[in-house]
């Protein structure tokens, strides 16, 4: 694989997906710097189009017209269900709380949760732009066009709203009591889950703003990869203290096109072919 512009983890799984611009899908093993396969998909770019399942075993990948959406077997490749009628699909991403089920919004329609075994739609989400699961508490927060709600996963009730103060969301990531939202050009802000005050926030700097955000249990920290992005220069690794916001430690990483956490926000996987642990700053390259 020559450029890796796609990169997918699950929440603490050590089995990846990297992709090409379109169609090539690489599944590679962060332990042991192995790659497991490789093989041609219906994903296109735009959009986040490619997840892996928590067990490493399927790999969704979307596109934009008659393919649909499909998944894979990871270890051969192989075809396990086609939806050709799933078009346009602009963001798909497994389910923290239900690992056996993912969440697809698409360009036109309902935003829709489906079964990852069979791609049978189990439950519709309606005006959602992302669906993001708490591990810690029976809640899930919905991040819409204008507001993020906070729902109980059981009852499906709202329990409070927050408005967003930009006009996209980057990332958004939930700790044990709080969550934090990065927003397109606006600050990363911290709101307590149960009530939904604000906690604090990060204005937009020179650093630019968050790209992924990702929380350490272990550090109790959050994480974030900021990028300057309006005069363009290098990304950096910042570890941002849960209680309080203050940057206590950053660390530059150049500038990949593409940055994701995985085990459990333990590790940074960069399309440079960088895995750098958050704990000792160690980097390994697998290229």
């Amino acid at each position: 694989m020559k450029d890796v512009r796609h990169i997918s983890t699950s929440l603490s799984g050590h089995t990846i997906a990297l992709a090409e611009f379109e169609k090539r899908v690489q599944i590679f093993d962060i332990n042991s710097l192995h790659i497991i396969s490789e093989f041609d998909t219906v994903l296109d770019f735009g959009g986040q189009r490619l997840t892996i399942s928590e067990d490493g075993k399927i790999c969704i990948c979307g596109c934009w017209g008659r393919h649909g959406i499909c998944a894979y077997e990871t270890e051969t490749g192989k075809l396990i269900w086609q939806r050709k009628d799933l078009k346009k699909a602009q963001h798909i991403q497994i389910l923290y709380s239900d690992n056996s089920k993912f969440f697809a919004q698409f360009e036109v329609g309902a935003s829709r949760i489906f079964d990852i075994n069979t791609g049978l739609e189990t439950d519709k989400v309606h005006g959602a732009k992302y669906f993001f699961n708490s591990m810690y508490l029976e809640i899930d927060i919905i991040d819409k066009s204008n507001k993020i709600q906070i729902i109980d996963r059981h009852t499906k009730k709202i329990k409070t709203k927050i408005e967003r103060q930009s006009f996209a969301t980057l990332d958004l990531e939930i700790a044990d009591n709080c969550f934090a939202i990065s927003e397109s050009g606006g600050p990363l802000s911290c709101y307590d889950i149960q009530s939904g005050n604000l906690k604090w926030s990060i204005p937009i700097n020179e650093d630019g703003h968050f790209l992924r955000v990702s929380f350490n249990a272990e550090l109790g920290a959050f994480l974030g990869v900021s990028w300057p992005f309006m005069k363009g220069g290098k990304k950096k690794l910042k570890y941002i203290n849960k209680d309080n916001g203050l940057i206590v430690k950053e660390v530059i990483i150049n500038c990949p096109t593409e940055t994701e956490f995985a085990l459990n926000g333990n590790v940074l996987i960069t399309s440079d072919r960088e895995i750098i642990d958050m704990k000792n700053g160690e980097k390994k390259n697998w290229a």
